[in-house]
């Protein structure tokens, strides 16, 4: 699973056909499989974004997926 945490500014989450605005502070899940990519809604001002990923299907020890 993936989520985006916007940490500064104010970002556009683009999820499939959704178009969602994500203020900072804010969390967005993305659903694993779909289409999906973020923007920053300001032309001017800074976005700052931490995305976290997890794979369930990825080997500690090694660091492969499975």
């Amino acid at each position: 699973s993936r989520h985006w945490i916007v940490v500064e500014g104010v970002a556009v989450a683009h999820i499939e056909d959704a178009a969602i605005s994500i203020a900072q502070g804010s969390v967005v899940a993305v659903p694993p499989g779909s289409a999906h990519h973020i923007e920053n809604e300001s032309a001017t001002d800074a976005l700052k974004v931490i995305e976290v990923v997890v794979d369930t299907g990825i080997d500690e020890d090694t660091g492969s997926s499975e």
